[in-house]
């Protein structure tokens, strides 16, 4: 089936539009605080610890932390490729020069990746992770390479 052109229109206006308004940076902040939200949540030993149990921090520590580690680490690529995607999009507001625009996007993405992965050094039985900090990176930057591409062959 041959892909009409109402949708590659349709596409293009909704994905690849720079955004007419600064308003935009809400999506990416937002999206950041969500995944600083998810970070900072103790692990359920903790609570376990402290005697706190069956409240509503202690149930979403377990509903957070009580996954395979390996699902967990394959998480950060979806959350933290979100994360690449937006600034992405939203960064063309601005119409930057190509180049600036890569080292704004890279650096506030992958910037923010180790900030998220060092934050944890401060939550209870949170640690810090090169693994996860890689995830963090490679999920960022793979959805920057997609949008740039898709945005390539679309526009």
């Amino acid at each position: 089936m041959k892909e009409g052109p109402s949708l590659k229109l349709g596409m293009r206006r909704w994905l690849f539009t720079p955004p007419a308004s600064r308003w935009c940076l809400l999506l990416p902040i937002g999206w950041m605080c969500v995944l600083q939200f998810l970070s900072g949540i103790p692990n359920p030993l903790h609570f376990e610890e402290i005697g706190v149990r069956d409240t509503l921090m202690s149930d979403l520590s377990h509903a957070v932390h009580d996954f395979d580690p390996d699902f967990q680490n394959f998480m950060h690529l979806p959350l933290f490729g979100m994360l690449g995607w937006l600034w992405a999009w939203a960064l063309q507001h601005w119409r930057l020069s190509k180049g600036l625009y890569l080292r704004w996007l890279l650096g506030i993405v992958l910037g923010y990746g180790a900030l998220n992965e060092l934050t944890q050094a401060f939550v209870p039985r949170r640690f810090p992770g090169l693994e996860d900090l890689s995830f963090n990176w490679i999920g960022s930057s793979l959805a920057i390479v997609l949008f740039l591409g898709l945005k390539r062959r679309m526009v």
